[in-house]
């Protein structure tokens, strides 16, 4: 016969101790919260806040969703959009979304130095370490320094290749004038029964994808602007699985275990397969490739990548 609900209540006699114990554990997390996030963080103004949290961190929710975490962050820090911290794994994790604070860390060259983090995106990123050994060597005899006042690294030489691509003059107008407008113009022409990033239309409007249009201005045809035409007529899928990465390459940079991050390797896979591919293909068989593509891969055989690793390398600035 079953008893009351109410007196088996009444005959729970909770142990003093557990009581005692249970109490003392919920003061101290309730002390170390108002500690961490509302004491410590008025005594250091100037450090960027932390994302608050209980236990033990933000470890599951970040690996589970890192884009969402990172939004959460965004909101509960909103409107005033200052850095914020996260703490995965007892690594914090700094986070700029306003402009001006992007800005400065890149200007603040004293607390950041972007060698080593260049250095370690190379070898995860498959090149193995004499090639990238050999990208931060200054080849003073190079073909690819001659003219140069002083010789650069092959990394440095990357940087002047995009100026060099994107000063003004006969090479960035012919990219904006010649290959960049006429595609704009044309994914802007809502009469065009073509346009993939109309959803619908009536007698009196057009409903378009902001994603869709963006994407295709954006990657679709700037790829096409760099490389030529050839590249997406030889692998279509490309532009699919570059927006597959831009959603899970957070765990190519959190180095996760191939067995956590299938699709991460699926799609890294596919993108640099896709340049290696292109660059075994002679250049009569690609022709539209703007000045930056063609010097850019000169200056890699130069230094002795091969084709894969191009493709690696190309991956990792194709992505930035």
């Amino acid at each position: 016969m079953f008893r009351p609900l109410s007196a088996l209540i009444m005959d729970f006699q909770p142990d003093p101790i557990t009581v005692r114990v249970g109490f003392a554990a919920l003061t101290l997390l309730l002390s170390w919260r108002l500690w961490k996030f509302t004491i410590r963080p008025r005594l250091n103004p100037d450090e960027p806040k932390e994302l608050p949290y209980w236990i033990p961190c933000h470890a599951s929710s970040f690996f589970l969703d890192f884009n969402g975490v990172i939004e959460y962050g965004r909101q509960y820090f909103s409107p005033s959009r200052e850095p914020f911290a996260i703490v995965v794994g007892g690594q914090t994790i700094y986070v700029a979304t306003s402009p001006e604070d992007i800005n400065y860390v890149w200007r603040n060259s004293k607390t950041i130095s972007m060698d080593p983090i260049t250095m370690d995106m190379y070898t995860l990123g498959g090149i193995s370490e004499n090639s990238r050994k050999a990208m931060f060597e200054k080849h003073a005899a190079a073909r690819y320094n001659a003219g140069q006042g002083k010789p650069l690294t092959p990394t440095e030489k990357v940087i002047d290749l995009h100026h060099q691509q994107l000063y003004r003059g006969p090479r960035l107008d012919s990219l904006i004038q010649d290959r960049m407008l006429p595609s704009i113009c044309k994914a802007l022409d809502m009469t065009d029964s073509g346009n993939q990033s109309i959803l619908s239309r009536s007698e009196n409007s057009v409903v378009i994808s902001l994603h869709n249009l963006c994407v295709h201005i954006f990657i679709t045809k700037e790829t096409e602007a760099y490389f030529g035409p050839t590249i997406l007529n030889k692998s279509p899928e490309l532009i699919n699985a570059f927006l597959d990465w831009e959603l899970c390459s957070w765990k190519f940079l959190f180095q996760l275990p191939d067995v956590l991050a299938q699709d991460m390797v699926k799609t890294k896979r596919t993108i640099t397969d896709t340049f290696a591919n292109y660059y075994r293909l002679p250049r009569s068989e690609r022709p539209g490739s703007i000045f930056f593509v063609d010097a850019l891969e000169d200056m890699l055989r130069e230094v002795g990548l091969t084709e894969s690793e191009m493709g690696h390398f190309t991956l990792l600035h194709y992505w930035a």
